[in-house]
């Protein structure tokens, strides 16, 4: 197959038409500028946008045109991840861990002819980069012949089909990963890149975007996290999810932003653990000195007269009915959310709800947030608990990326509901389409 200029660009417009992975976001935007000077492809964001193009790497790799789609799909994910903005330092896990992601999704969902090009390119790969291809029929023997045993299979094999079966997230490759020693050891091919699509993108580049092509950026962002992209649809049983207290600090104007919406949704909560004291006065025939008048009052009357007692009771303080977002998107802002909402643990209604595609109790213990997950975002499943709980107010904590449930099912009739997103949350569904006042945060100082 011979890739040349012509080729290569009715093969662009081809999978922008096709849009797979709602890709035509990224790639329409770009104009093509062919060199030598990259070891694959890459994208700038900017005005204008490019995406560079190493015809001798695709001519060398590619053996079909859905192979050369799955590298230009497997750029756009990269781009649409924003791991410049989400990672600050990346290192030689974090690209494998995260590209290894982007292989299983394109597998997952576009299927074995796309997925073939990774699996001929990774063929000789060892360690941790056989987790950028999917299984080879040997490696899925083992896999299904310990499954079906029920017996215990390597670790690595074990983390390989997690990823490509969508139970395992970049999280879980970084941090298994890191633990299996020797065997992880291999970094490098032979005669070729490891990566595929740039890895060394400046965070800036998307700060020189037209705001109208951020915003389809974001939008494409929560068609594909809506649609479970990044997890496997068929995950019906909801995972365990264990936060520890990465991040103990609150951002120092995060506490002064917060604090209103909360006083603005705090309601009476006779089951709240804070207990605050509270000035009462009442009227009984007993002198005290506090009540002057009474007393004097007594010195003249043929009867006790009625003298004031002021008295302090405890009652319960109100609190808020607060629903967390722990999808993978989530995954930058969590650890400091978290640590905001132990910074005001008194004044939220128990249980916390964390909710993904299902809602799910959560707590908050020394600092580690406990809770389930089942992947994706919808505020479809909140909006339901809404009407079955009936708080007076309720509080959402997402980043917006959020699958666009039908603003009709927004219970605001029922219940005044506000939301706060991160800085850089998407806050269009929310206030645009279901009319929910929302607060957006500043930026965390490690993002700034």
């Amino acid at each position: 197959m011979e890739i040349d200029h012509n080729y290569f660009n009715s093969l662009l417009q081809e999978t922008i038409d096709e849009n797979p992975l709602a890709c035509r976001a990224v790639l329409a935007i770009c104009r093509v500028e062919f060199t030598d000077k990259i070891d694959t492809l890459s994208v700038s964001l900017g005005s204008p946008s490019v995406l560079r193009v190493n015809l001798g790497f695709l001519q060398q790799h590619c053996k079909t045109e859905k192979h050369i789609k799955a590298v230009l799909i497997h750029e756009f994910l990269h781009i649409l991840l924003g791991h410049p903005l989400k990672f600050q330092s990346m290192t030689p896990a974090l690209n494998v861990a995260l590209d290894a992601v982007i292989n299983a999704v394109i597998h997952r969902k576009l299927g074995e002819e796309y997925s073939s090009m990774m699996a001929d390119y990774y063929e000789k790969a060892e360690g941790t980069l056989q987790l950028l291809r999917p299984l080879n029929e040997e490696e899925s023997r083992v896999w299904n012949a310990a499954h079906w045993h029920n017996r215990l299979c390597d670790p690595l094999l074990e983390l390989h089909a997690a990823v490509y079966n969508g139970k395992a997230l970049a999280e879980d490759l970084i941090s298994i990963a890191g633990s299996l020693g020797a065997k992880a050891a291999k970094t490098s091919l032979v005669g070729r890149p490891v990566l595929l699509g740039d890895h060394d993108r400046d965070p800036s580049d998307f700060e020189k975007l037209d705001p109208a092509e951020g915003r389809r950026l974001k939008q494409a962002l929560v068609v594909l996290d809506g649609s479970q992209v990044f997890h496997n649809k068929d995950l019906t049983k909801p995972q365990i999810l264990c936060r520890p207290p990465r991040q103990k600090s609150v951002p120092s104007l995060w506490r002064s932003e917060t604090l209103p919406v909360l006083r603005r949704l705090i309601v009476p909560d006779p089951r709240s653990r804070l207990q605050i004291m509270e000035a009462r006065t009442h009227l009984a025939p007993v002198l005290n000195a506090s009540d002057r008048r009474g007393a004097l009052r007594a010195l003249w009357s043929p009867l006790i007269p009625e003298i004031a007692w002021d008295t302090n009771h405890p009652r319960a303080a109100g609190s808020v009915q607060i629903y967390l977002d722990v999808s993978g998107s989530m995954n930058f802002f969590l650890d400091a959310l978290v640590a905001l909402l132990a910074l005001f643990s008194n004044h939220i209604r128990q249980p916390l709800w964390a909710f993904s595609t299902e809602i799910h109790p959560a707590r908050i213990v020394g600092g580690e947030l406990q809770t389930n997950f089942t992947g994706g975002t919808r505020l479809g499943c909140v909006y339901q608990h809404i009407r079955q709980t009936r708080p007076e107010k309720a509080l959402i904590i997402t980043d917006g990326f959020v699958e666009d449930s039908s603003a009709a099912a927004c219970p605001r009739d029922l219940c005044t509901i506000e939301a706060i997103i991160p800085h850089d949350g998407y806050d269009t569904i929310l206030v645009n389409q279901h009319k929910v006042p929302t607060t957006r945060l500043s930026k965390l100082p490690s993002a700034a």
